[in-house]
């Protein structure tokens, strides 16, 4: 990990919770930490919230109403003059 080091309980903390270590998280990606959760936690997550066909367990965007929809970008886009 760049730029800090977390303490040996936090690190024990999120092995437990995940079954996976800090290491292994920054090197992975999201499906496969999701599945190891999943598996340690012996059931599925659950999505949070769901828009327009994208599922989420929380985003700061969504929270904030930041989010921009399909047709907020091409109306964005069609305004643009040549």
């Amino acid at each position: 990990m760049k730029g800090f080091k977390l303490n040996n309980k936090t690190a024990e903390s999120i092995f437990q919770t995940t079954g996976m270590s800090v290491e292994e998280i920054a090197n992975a990606d999201v499906l496969t930490v999701d599945n190891s959760i999943q598996k340690q936690i012996d059931r599925k997550l659950t999505p949070a919230i769901e828009l327009g066909g994208l599922l989420s367990r929380g985003s700061v965007y969504f929270m904030f109403d930041r989010f921009f929809t399909e047709k907020d970008i091409n109306n964005g886009i069609a305004s643009i003059h040549p």
